[in-house]
């Protein structure tokens, strides 16, 4: 989890310059590709990317992240009002892919997930208070190894196996003490036992 939450601290600095460069930025053009109406498009010199903003009726930064041939490339952040990071995604050729994540107004971490391709591929966890609720892996977008629910105690509640997105493996149930209470078999999605 450390070097999870240095990652958190290095997206949140780039984060940080990219909404002041949006501010200070000189060059910029009106957007005019339909995915970025509303956005204020800057010309990053000698690489053909540009930089999109886009502000909030607030009057402040509201999401902003690099362009390239029309298509979202690279990290974009959308904010809070106070200019902290809500959702950090990432981008290649206007597809999720790598990590994303959805950060709370306290700055803990309430949803991580990896993309590939627009899909979900990798690991999945979902947070509350900074304690995960539920963790899980996809390959393709679809459930692929072991499904968990914890309880508010941190503790497993619920395991189950999937394989390409079907059940798959043991189902089991916990109590408060780790004690299995109930325990299913399935195969390619079917209840064996």
């Amino acid at each position: 989890m450390k070097s999870f939450n240095q990652i958190v601290i290095i997206c949140c600095i780039f984060g940080s310059l990219l909404v002041q460069s949006c501010s200070n930025s000189s060059s910029s053009s009106a957007s005019t590709s339909s995915d970025f109406n509303g956005f204020k498009m800057e010309k990053v010199s000698g690489n053909g990317m540009e930089l999109a903003s886009k502000m909030a009726p607030e009057g402040f930064v509201s999401d902003a992240g690099y362009v390239f041939g029309g298509k979202k490339n690279g990290m974009w952040i959308s904010y809070y009002e106070d200019g902290r990071p809500r959702i950090i995604s990432n981008y290649i050729d206007g597809k999720l892919n790598g990590i994303y994540l959805e950060i709370t107004m306290r700055g803990q971490i309430e949803l991580q997930a990896m993309y590939k391709n627009d899909q979900l591929d990798g690991h999945y966890a979902k947070y509350k208070f900074g304690r995960p609720i539920i963790e899980s892996d996809y390959k393709n977008g679809k459930l692929d190894g072991i499904y968990k629910e914890y309880g508010n105690d941190g503790k497993v509640q619920k395991e189950v196996g999937f394989k390409n997105g079907l059940q798959d493996g043991k189902m089991r149930y916990f109590d408060e003490n780790g004690n299995v209470t109930l325990e299913y078999e399935y195969k390619n999605g079917e209840k064996l036992n």
